[in-house]
């Protein structure tokens, strides 16, 4: 606050002193004194034409106007910029690098200042302050020779480039530095958390346990019983009886002859019965050992083979026996 208040003082005490056509403004940051400026403006330039006039920092700050000595026959509008150099030359860069800008209404020759948005400088920059006359009514004044301002020079834009003017000149001009802008660094934005408002924590309700029923069993469906194929049975061949060979009888020739049976008789009945029951004994003792057929059941369903059933040949009926010729005397008799 102090700081203010004697800035405050310091501008009116120089408002008090210093010629109104001389004033500076005083802007945000401090009082603006003058830095460059070149007094002389002994003959002027018309328009239409587009020119500029050079300078070099000399104190740090921040550059807050500039004042121009114009005239005009009526009120005129003057666009006027602040434009950087270029590396290495005295003329403005191109395209133009403006700084600040603004614009003044002229009318009868004198002094006439501009504000301009405050930027900062450092000593030893260069810049040019250009201007616009639109028309031949309105001109800018200078002094001849161009030696008056020696850090710096009048210059003039011809076919978009720059050059001298058509006599060498330096425009009369001042310049204002103020207190450096303080650079700060960007807001931190601080907002204001609101305080929660506690919410009631709510009464759970208990839920209900579901009794969990028993489920009921569920009834295993009866399997069908698969139907068991019945075996077919194989039938048994059964054999066939074989026949006993039949003993055939050969009666024994009785000799005729006369008179009673004579022991020759007797005898040869009693060889052919001999004969008989050696033929009958023979047939029935082949019958028992002729094999006997075994009747199998079926094990694996492919019924048995049985034995060849050929009978066997019948043996040959024995010769009778020759009969003995009776002896003499001793032939029958028929009627005895």
């Amino acid at each position: 606050m102090k700081r203010r208040w004697l800035a405050l003082c310091a501008s009116l005490l120089l408002m008090g002193l210093v010629p109104g056509s001389a004033l500076a403004v005083v802007t945000p940051n401090g009082v603006a004194v003058t830095d460059q400026s070149q007094e002389t403006n002994n003959k002027y330039f018309y328009g239409p034409a587009t020119y500029g006039q050079t300078f070099k920092v000399g104190m740090a700050g921040s550059l807050t106007g500039v004042d121009l000595f114009m005239g005009a026959v009526s009120d005129t509008t003057v666009d006027v910029k602040i434009e950087t150099l270029g590396r290495g030359t005295t003329y403005p860069l191109l395209p133009a690098n403006v700084k600040a800008q603004g614009s003044i209404t002229v009318n009868e020759g004198k002094w006439y200042h501009l504000d301009i948005t405050p930027f900062n400088i450092l000593v030893g920059s260069q810049f040019a302050i250009v201007f616009t006359l639109s028309d031949s009514n309105i001109y800018a004044y200078y002094a001849a020779g161009g030696a008056s301002y020696p850090n710096g020079s009048a210059c003039q834009l011809v076919g978009g480039s720059w050059g001298p003017p058509s006599a060498p000149a330096d425009f009369a001009f001042r310049t204002y530095v103020g207190l450096p802008i303080p650079t700060l660094p960007p807001p931190v934005l601080v907002t204001d958390t609101p305080t929660p408002t506690p919410t009631p924590t709510p009464t759970p309700t208990p839920t209900p346990v579901p009794v969990k029923a028993t489920p009921k069993p569920t009834p295993k469906p009866t399997p069908t019983p698969k139907p068991t194929p019945t075996p077919t049975p194989t039938p048994t061949p059964t054999p066939s009886p074989t026949a006993a060979p039949t003993a055939s009888a050969t009666p024994a020739p009785v000799p005729s002859g006369s008179g009673s049976t004579d022991s020759g008789g007797t005898m040869l009945l009693i060889g052919g019965a001999i004969v008989l029951a050696a033929v009958l004994g023979g047939g029935g003792v082949f019958m028992l050992m002729r094999p006997r057929s075994t009747t199998r059941g079926t094990i694996d369903g492919t019924p048995p083979t049985d034995p060849p059933t050929t009978a066997p040949p019948e043996p040959p009926a024995p010769e009778p026996s020759a009969p003995e010729p009776p002896a003499p005397g001793s032939i029958p008799i028929d009627g005895d």
